[in-house]
């Protein structure tokens, strides 16, 4: 069974490019030991009563332990920190 979805936030299409702007509470972020916090956006059937287009949700996916497996990339490469943003 898959663990419950953890909704942490909503966001909306802005702009004329693509933008998607998301709003969510800090106080809901579960860090992990090395102070990341992993998001999904995901874009939902219908907007919202208030016009959002998306939803968010903590992605609590952790690799087994002892055992060599990987998640599909879509062929994309791993996003670097932000430590020079």
């Amino acid at each position: 069974m898959a663990d419950a979805k953890t909704y942490v936030g909503k966001g909306k299409k802005i702009g004329q490019f693509g933008m998607i702007k998301i709003s969510f509470k800090s106080a809901d972020m579960k860090p992990n030991g090395k102070g990341w916090c992993s998001l999904v956006v995901g874009e939902m059937r219908q907007p919202d009563q208030y016009g959002n287009t998306h939803t968010v949700w903590l992605d609590t996916w952790r690799p087994n332990q002892g055992q060599n497996q990987s998640v599909p990339n879509n062929g994309q490469e791993d996003v670097p920190p932000p430590e020079n943003w």
